[in-house]
């Protein structure tokens, strides 16, 4: 087995303590006074023991001030707060916390990790291991008073739940408390099992800037082998494990988190905002309802129903489920996936399986493949993320209050940091990333923006789905600067081929992972379908099983006609026709531009369709055909556009623009009718206009909504020019001087719109400029302070303008 990876070297420190209980928090902090510590641990915050489990009785822990004024005569602390005052505790000290580390390998220079769905590297030289020993529950009482009001939180197994001051009547049952510690380091190597010499373990490359090449040992091998190993047991993964379990395959799942369902019940996101509820979605909302005595028909519903439900689901299929582990790596023979490197309580082993499913809604699995994957390159578009807030009574906890990079542990960190400091007066917060936006794979099949916008049609589709337009960020697709999306649902199908992924076998992608275009997605993630999206996968894997046939090879009517018996498609559907409606160019409507749907079935056949715009705009010389005619990168309308934007201005009377917006923009315009305009020139050859949008830049200034800098940037980045250079240092400058950095709510956007103009103004200036120093250390900042959606985008800039020095040398 190949052993040799390069790894991310994610800190350096002398002393390295690992650990999530006090007793690890405590030695870092003893220590901290003379060295500098590293505080790692499987779970998101320090002392799990406290303040996951709210274990009070632990020896010392009223030696700091922070967690002793937390208690007030019988009140005790919610979780919220002392996860908060844990985490200012060690940051006082300054002590760096690292969770969602699963230890790999002991080496003589530090440490390895799992973590993200990859290995990374803590060197330390020293290493002080104390992990959080696994322990039973027993009952916990919580008095909590709000004025005259008293509420008892109860702790029993592995759930609490909410009661009145007399506990005669439980209220909804609110989250789970879990008693898994950290993972452990294997006792010994004698256990170890070598693979056969062709097949090797791959991982996804590094995504920092500082690396190391590695050996890694041989790892144990559990003594069995499944049909279907599932990495990720959330929306798509469980419905996959429940479809392929009940058909008789057997089928692991291996879980990040402590419980099943993603963020439909660890995630808190309890309810529909669209989504076709057919086929396993209504199945599974029927059987949560019964649990819970609900509506089945409500768009909302109890969170521990469902995962109850789920969990309930899969051992009646006999789908086993290891909770608390990470994926490491997969095991490859020629181009296909043979099994992965799994870290969890147990340590690290190896499972086999004839086939996968990566269903981390990131891409993991495919990306250690070495399967092609997008992530932010040119633009640092990442959807708004959040964590989930638990409150006593509630079973929503949605939010957006920040951009994480599911890809870089240390976003996950940071995120979990600045829910600790908006969150704390909340009763708790954690324990999963809500976001909305990962890495995807360059499938056999990309749905494209277009392809959604058209209601195509394809002889592959496994199922179809329904939804506004529903992002958290703002949009990319050049669409969208002639037209804002369409305000009703879209039905829009998907092809089977969108879950594989090009030159890997054995192997397919579900979720947020899948193959979509950027701004396809929004569209394809509602959760009813993804539910229905796994179902189809898993009963695809069975049809690869029974046919003794590859997963891209199974019979599509017969996976089709299975899912109209599951009410997943409608009957008839795998005998219908394909064919696309045609329509004609001389047919389409004068007002043409203005309808997205039909602007779409031009851009999916241009060539058909050019003949006739050009002469419709060369008979009305309208700005709306001109702008339709750059969207397909021809420059006849070149000249109406470039009197246009010369005539328009970026003022708030004239044309105010756009600064991001949390909780989302639906049918909302993300850019001005300006910034469209100057979006669209930057798409085209040439520097006829180069001259007027000079004179635009010159009226930026750093209060300017964002929409006007990215419009600008995105122009110079295509048509750099040394005359930019000072009006946009001049902006970078005085933004660099002015700082914004804390967040005063979850919905204050003013941080989020801070680092996107500094991002965009770096990107320019690197290209204009032979060499920008702050432009190219704010990129390197970007990446070393984890800054989320920026971090994938800096590195790539600072590559593609051949900017990194040797000791900065890694990443994608």
């Amino acid at each position: 087995m190949q052993n040799n990876i390069d790894v991310e070297i994610l800190g350096n420190c002398s002393l390295l303590v690992f650990g999530s209980s006090f007793a690890a928090l405590h030695k870092a902090c003893e220590y901290a006074a003379d060295r500098k510590v590293i505080l790692a641990g499987s779970f998101d915050f320090p002392a799990w023991d406290v303040c996951g489990r709210m274990e009070f009785n632990i020896p010392g822990i009223d030696i700091f001030p922070e967690i002793k004024g937390l208690f007030h005569g019988k009140n005790k602390p919610a979780p919220g707060a002392l996860k908060s005052a844990f985490l200012k505790i060690i940051s006082s000290r300054n002590i760096t916390f690292m969770g969602r580390m699963f230890p790999l390998v002991r080496q003589q220079d530090g440490m390895l990790f799992a973590s993200c769905g990859r290995i990374v590297k803590v060197k330390a030289e020293e290493i002080l291991y104390l992990p959080l020993a696994a322990a039973s529950w027993q009952i916990r009482n919580i008095v909590r008073c709000d004025q005259n009001q008293e509420e008892t939180i109860l702790f029993r197994g592995e759930k609490f739940a909410v009661t009145d001051s007399d506990q005669k009547h439980p209220a909804q049952i609110i989250s789970r408390i879990y008693p898994y510690g950290d993972a452990q380091l294997p006792e010994s190597m004698d256990q170890k099992i070598l693979l056969e010499k062709e097949k090797i373990l791959t991982v996804p490359p590094p995504c920092g800037t500082i690396t190391e090449n590695i050996v890694l040992p041989d790892f144990p091998c559990l003594n069995e082998y499944c049909d279907l190993l599932i990495i990720g047991g959330g929306t798509a993964g469980m419905a996959s494990a429940i479809s392929a379990g009940r058909t008789g395959l057997k089928v692991i799942v291996v879980e990040r988190s402590l419980a099943c369902g993603g963020v439909s019940t660890v995630g808190r996101i309890t309810e529909y905002y669209h989504g076709n509820r057919v086929g396993f979605a209504a199945e599974l909302d029927k059987a949560c309802a019964l649990k819970s005595n609900a509506d089945p028909y409500s768009r909302r519903w109890c969170g521990e129903a469902r995962r109850q439900t789920l969990a309930e689901m899969a051992e009646k299929a006999s789908v086993h489920i290891i909770y608390h582990a990470e994926f490491a790596g997969v095991i490859m023979k020629d181009n296909k996936c043979s099994g992965a490197l799994i870290v969890s309580s147990d340590g690290a082993s190896l499972i086999m399986a004839e086939n996968i499913i990566d269903a981390t809604g990131n891409a993991s699995v495919a990306a250690a493949a070495g399967a092609k994957c997008y992530l932010p390159t040119e633009e640092p578009a990442l959807q708004g993320s959040g964590v989930p807030v638990l409150t006593p009574g509630s079973e929503l906890g949605n939010n957006d209050f920040t951009f994480t990079s599911e890809n870089d542990p240390g976003s996950a960190w940071r995120t979990m940091q600045e829910a600790a400091e908006l969150f704390a007066e909340e009763f708790d917060f954690g324990m999963m990333l809500n976001t909305r936006e990962r890495r995807r794979i360059h499938a056999r099949y990309m749905v494209k923006t277009t392809d959604a916008f058209a209601h195509r049609k394809y002889f592959d589709t496994i199922t179809i789905c329904r939804s506004r337009f529903d992002t958290h960020g703002f949009t990319t697709d050049r669409l969208f600067c002639l037209n804002a999306p369409p305000s009703d649902p879209q039905m829009v199908e998907i092809p089977y081929r969108a879950l594989l992924p090009e030159k890997v076998d054995a192997l397919l992608v579900l979720g947020l992972g899948a193959g979509a275009e950027r701004d396809a997605m929004p569209m394809l993630r509602m959760q009813a379908d993804l539910l229905n999206q796994g179902y189809a996968a898993g009963t695809a894997v069975f049809l690869a099983k029974k046919n003794k046939v590859a997963l891209d090879n199974i019979p599509i009517t017969e996976l089709q006609k299975k899912l109209e018996e599951k009410a997943v498609l409608p009957k008839g559907f795998s005998s219908r026709s394909i064919d696309l409606p045609t329509i004609e160019a001389a047919d389409l409507p004068m007002n043409l531009p203005d309808i997205p749907e039909l602007v779409s079935t031009v851009l999916i056949s241009p060539q058909k369709f050019l003949p006739e715009i050009r002469q419709r705009f060369a008979a009305s010389g309208s700005l709306r055909y001109a702008m339709l005619l750059a969207l397909l990168g021809d420059k006849s309308g070149i000249n109406v556009l470039k009197n246009s934007i010369e005539n328009s201005d970026f003022s708030m009377s004239h044309d105010p623009g756009w600064d991001f917006t949390a909780m989302g923009q639906q049918t909302a315009r993300d850019i001005s009718r300006l910034d469209g305009m100057v979006i669209l020139a930057a798409c085209l050859p040439g520097d006829e206009i180069k001259d007027v949008i000079l004179k635009k830049l010159s009226t930026l200034k750093p209060e300017s909504c964002f929409s006007h800098f990215r419009a600008l940037s995105l122009y110079f980045q295509h048509h750099p020019d040394k005359r930019a250079l000072q009006p946009m240092t001049e902006c970078f400058e005085h933004l660099l001087k002015n700082p914004v950095s804390a967040l005063e709510h979850e919905m204050d956007t003013r941080c989020r719109n801070y680092r996107l103009k500094c991002f965009y103004l770096a990107a320019a200036l690197l290209k204009c400029a032979d060499d920008h120093r702050d432009a190219e250390n704010y990129m390197v900042e970007c990446i070393e302070k984890h800054y989320g959606a920026f971090t994938d985008s800096a590195r790539w800039h600072l590559f593609i303008n051949n900017k990194f020095s040797d000791k900065k040398k890694g990443g994608n």
